[in-house]
């Protein structure tokens, strides 16, 4: 909820990736709502999380796709493409929507994985100012902490479902460290002052 009530407040101070960003947290707080709502009345509402993961999915591909730069722009494009298959396949013959989205899930946070450690790396040999001070350095920091720690939780799923009482209490304090200081992070983005191009054609802070 943190970053999309901080990303609303700088909204008019944000690029159009980052406004997708909020737009996309946004809808995450909505999400979360109507899942807690749902289960109250019990009805399921494994069917969000579905759809959910496919617009996460679409929204943060095609902003990191517009970080990429050309040469990686196209093939971010039919990622995209080919994920939406999967996921339109994976519905009928993997994880109906009255089940977990497990596969999906799975295979997004491992695309999430690759695409931020090599745009971190392409950040850190060309950027013009402090990698501190770049929004985008922040998001995808964040972003491979939430890739990396879906991951690890799918990898023990088996494991973790297992676990007596107080090893699922430690397992999902955990889970929920790891979302706390997913949260933080991309707070941090979106208190970056936004970078302008200047006349020399460099980076620069707007003041």
């Amino acid at each position: 909820m943190l970053p999309a009530l901080v990303g609303l407040v700088r909204l008019r101070g944000l690029d159009s990736g980052f406004r997708i960003l909020v737009a996309l947290f946004s809808v995450d707080v909505i999400n979360i709502g109507l899942q807690i709502l749902l289960a109250f009345r019990g009805i399921n509402n494994l069917w969000l999380s579905h759809f959910y993961g496919l617009i996460e999915f679409v929204l943060i591909a095609s902003v990191l796709s517009s970080w990429s730069g050309l040469k990686w722009r196209s093939n971010l494009r039919l990622i995209i493409v080919l994920f939406v298959v999967f996921w339109i396949f994976a519905q009928f013959f993997l994880e109906p929507m009255n089940e977990s989205a497990y596969f999906t899930s799975l295979v997004s946070k491992v695309l999430y994985t690759g695409f931020s450690i090599i745009l971190l790396h392409k950040m850190s040999g060309d950027a013009s100012i402090s990698i501190l001070r770049d929004p985008r350095f922040w998001f995808l920091s964040g972003l491979l902490v939430f890739a990396t720690g879906g991951i690890m939780f799918s990898a023990l799923r088996g494991v973790i479902d297992k676990l007596p009482l107080e090893g699922l209490l430690m397992a999902y304090s955990i889970h929920w460290g790891i979302s706390i200081l997913t949260s933080l992070i991309f707070t941090i983005g979106f208190l970056c002052k936004p970078q302008v191009q200047n006349s020399g054609g460099q980076l620069e802070l707007a003041r």
